[in-house]
């Protein structure tokens, strides 16, 4: 894996060059649309480079070798958008290692609320939106889960799941609101 020179997250070049800023690739429009061009790639790498920040990142996933997470991003060249950039650590990079990026959506309206019974798609959880917050026009939720985990990455016993909208799924069941 050949990355980027830097002390702060492993890179991978290809990650660029053949996939954000490759035209046609999945997601070369939406850099497109904010100003980057193929030969934009050292660029790009510098301004994800720049605004990484651990201590924004939400969406930890904990698995048994690694730890992922993402944090969104402001980027662009002419014109600023949020980004949602994926990262893990593991044992092939002694850095957080960059896994992908994609424009992130800005919602209209608030579907769910707190309270609410819900599923969360990606990881086949249900649980209960515990608190919500719009972050840079976004609308975040955090999902309490049903299911007891006396070993819970985040100090609880109920696992906390941080999700965007279009992840989550709603359940008939409605929970009543505590007074």
């Amino acid at each position: 894996m050949i990355c980027y020179p830097s002390n702060k997250v492993c890179f991978p070049m290809a990650k660029i060059k053949k996939y954000l800023l490759l035209p046609g690739s999945k997601h070369y429009r939406e850099f497109q649309d904010v100003g980057y061009h193929p030969s934009d790639d050292f660029k790009l790498f510098k301004d994800i480079e720049s605004q990484f920040d651990k201590k924004r990142a939400e969406g930890y996933r904990y698995d048994v070798n690694s730890i992922s997470y993402s944090i969104i991003m402001q980027l662009g060249l002419n014109t600023k958008a949020p980004f949602l950039t994926a990262w893990t650590e593991d044992a092939l990079a002694p850095l957080p290692r960059f896994v992908t990026a994609h424009r992130v959506k800005k919602e209209c309206s608030a579907m769910f609320e707190e309270f609410d019974h819900v599923k969360i798609n990606s990881a086949n959880v249900t649980g209960i939106i515990v608190d919500k917050a719009v972050i840079e026009g976004i609308t975040r939720y955090i999902v309490e889960s049903d299911s007891f985990n006396e070993n819970a990455p985040h100090g609880g016993d109920w696992p906390l799941y941080h999700c965007d909208e279009s992840d989550l799924s709603p359940l008939d069941e409605k929970v009543a609101i505590p007074s």
